[in-house]
């Protein structure tokens, strides 16, 4: 699969970068990693080689000031099958903060309504189903204005069980969402659903005891396969201090709900959209980086991913 930049030209995968030899005991949990010894050597590489990624959103590279209305390109240099810039219906102000590392990064806070998505559709259907799954991450800020269900993420249009290929309350709640509870202290993640008449099943990956905080960086991977099994890769950190909240490696997510697990055919029938308007109303704090990629990553790669993004952001 070819790859490109904003300006058109063809470029070749990101390649691994390894600069560190390492030591220590093997864990043999599927994502083949070291327990003892073992640092991620901090590279702005994108870690996963064929990352067949189809959208890229982040904040690093991002205007200062995100005009309502306007289209930017927010690819941060990573490659991706989109081509197309980003647009949001509320004015975004960049933040940046300092992170453990002393390096500056960017986030922008979000209400329900900012509608920050891609001025056009796009989805690789046909590519997800030939692999066999996806793999979606995001890093963001764990806070919210709001106590109780607040939505982070809608893909509209992906699912199988969706009709519609525009944002909107048209078959909302197919799925793949990411919702947030802050009373609760957890995320729940709902998988696109193979029936079109049930929402996506549930889950809470990470489980039901996660930290909200304005000072944390949540890194979250989550490979979902096509026989509806899911696992995820998580990172709970404080962004000044790198002292640990929440870890999860290759943990299983369970479903609840009769839904299944189906993507819908044909060509960019979806809509990613961040902080839509379709549901609660509510304040997000900020959100860093987002990416979706066309097939299920092995667990060695989303292993690598989460730890890159845990790097980069905290």
């Amino acid at each position: 699969m070819s790859y490109h930049h904003r300006n058109g030209n063809i470029i070749g995968d990101p390649k691994n970068v390894t600069t560190e030899s390492t030591s220590g005991i093997w864990d043999f949990d599927n994502s083949n990693k070291l327990i003892q010894d073992k640092k991620w050597p901090g590279t702005s590489t994108f870690p996963v080689s064929n990352p067949e990624l189809q959208w890229v959103m982040s904040a690093q590279n991002g205007p200062s000031t995100f005009t309502s209305g306007t289209n930017h390109d927010l690819s941060d240099g990573i490659a991706q099958v989109y081509t197309g810039n980003w647009t949001a219906s509320t004015t975004l102000t960049k933040t940046s903060y300092t992170n453990s590392s002393g390096e500056t990064r960017y986030y922008y806070p979000f209400t329900y309504q900012s509608r920050i998505k891609p001025v056009s559709n796009t989805s690789g259907n046909s590519a997800i189903i030939a692999n066999g799954g996806f793999t979606f991450y995001f890093t963001w800020i764990p806070y919210t204005t709001r106590s109780s269900w607040c939505r982070l993420f809608n893909y509209f249009g992906l699912a199988n069980g969706s009709t519609t290929t525009s944002e909107g309350n048209t078959d909302e709640y197919d799925g793949p969402l990411i919702f947030t509870n802050r009373g609760t202290t957890r995320l729940e993640y709902r998988r696109p659903t193979n029936s079109s008449s049930s929402n996506g099943d549930t889950s809470n990956p990470g489980g039901t005891s996660l930290t909200y905080s304005t000072s944390n960086a949540f890194s979250f991977v989550l490979q979902q396969n096509s026989n509806g099994s899911a696992r995820c890769w998580l990172r709970n950190k404080n962004r000044s201090t790198s002292s640990s909240n929440n870890t999860s490696n290759n943990q299983s997510v369970s479903f609840s709900g009769t839904g299944g697990y189906g993507i819908r055919s044909g060509t960019n029938t979806g809509i990613p959209v961040f902080g839509d308007a379709y549901y609660a109303v509510t304040d997000f704090s900020g959100i860093m980086e987002a990416g979706f990629a066309n097939r299920p990553y092995t667990s060695t790669e989303c292993y690598d991913l989460v730890e890159y993004l845990n790097t980069k952001y905290a």
